[in-house]
């Protein structure tokens, strides 16, 4: 695209905006899956079975914050109010990412062996039926963005103009310190499953592996106002919305002496919306009249 355009921008107006401000990461649906592998002093009466796990739910809003740069080209011409340009954007989010799941199906024991198998699916019916299977995670979502735009500006006066852009590009997400307990079925105090391994701390089912990564594509639509301050310098304020598809994550194991020991848990997200308004300075380095000077 860079080459493409390049003839072109030597026409245009150049200009970076280095920018800051408040990100808001939307509500989104969340599934989380694994598998427990109740073995030996972790079984149910003498008899070994795998516990299939499936949770869903809901992401809380949070806010955080994000900060990155514009690179564009601005193709003015005399007189006209309404001009097009491109732009690159790369950027920085960075909020918590808050959840509470639970099972929507009685959860699905598979690979039985020993004489009490009608024991263990009671078991299973009455403390991870429909419902009953509870967990609350917790984690910090960073991400890097670089996205391509297509803009438009209007301009009201040699001051004053708005802004549209239209954009896609590519996401690289970690999730980070990633906390998932067990609320139920859980002890009353403290509420969550605990382990003795911890002084009888609380169970983190990711405590192998507490961070996790992915890639993935977004669409963006912005809209913003441009304020000129002095000569080659203005005031640009943003609002931003980004599409993100869905993306998966892998935790690690759960691993205590006293807990049944797990695979890896999987963490779905799946396509939510980010919101992010900033405030930056425009900085023109090179117009046309310039190349004629």
């Amino acid at each position: 695209m860079a080459f493409v355009l390049m003839p072109f921008s030597l026409s245009a107006q150049t200009y970076i905006t280095p920018f800051g401000g408040i990100t808001l990461q939307g509500v989104g649906n969340t599934e989380q899956t694994g598998t427990a592998h109740k073995r030996g002093i972790n079984n149910e009466f003498d008899t070994d079975f795998d516990l299939h796990v499936k949770v869903k739910g809901e992401s809380k809003s949070t806010v955080g914050y994000t900060y990155g740069f514009t690179y564009g080209n601005m193709w003015n011409k005399s007189g006209r109010k309404l001009n097009f340009g491109f732009e690159t954007d790369i950027f920085h989010n960075s909020a918590s990412h808050k959840s509470k799941l639970s099972n929507p199906n009685t959860e699905e024991v598979t690979i039985l062996r020993g004489l009490n198998g009608d024991s263990v699916h009671h078991l299973v019916e009455e403390h991870y039926g429909a419902g009953h299977h509870k967990f609350e995670n917790t984690m910090t979502m960073n991400s890097w963005n670089a996205a391509a735009n297509l803009v438009l500006s209007y301009d009201f006066s040699t001051k004053f103009s708005v802004n549209c852009g239209l954009g896609i590009g590519f996401s690289a997400v970690t999730l980070k310190e990633a906390k998932s307990l067990q609320s139920s079925p859980a002890p009353a105090d403290p509420g969550y499953e605990t382990t003795k391994d911890n002084g009888g701390g609380i169970v983190n089912h990711f405590n192998s592996q507490s961070n996790a990564s992915n890639s993935l594509m977004f669409s963006q639509f912005r809209l913003g106002t441009k304020v000129q301050l002095v000569k080659n310098i203005a005031l640009k304020i943003d609002a931003r919305t980004m599409y993100m598809g869905e993306s998966k994550y892998v935790f690690g194991s759960t691993k205590y002496s006293d807990h049944a020991p797990t695979d890896n848990w999987t963490y779905t997200i799946n396509p939510n919306l980010i919101h992010t308004i900033t405030l930056g300075l425009c900085v023109n380095l090179k117009s046309k009249n310039d190349i004629h000077n």
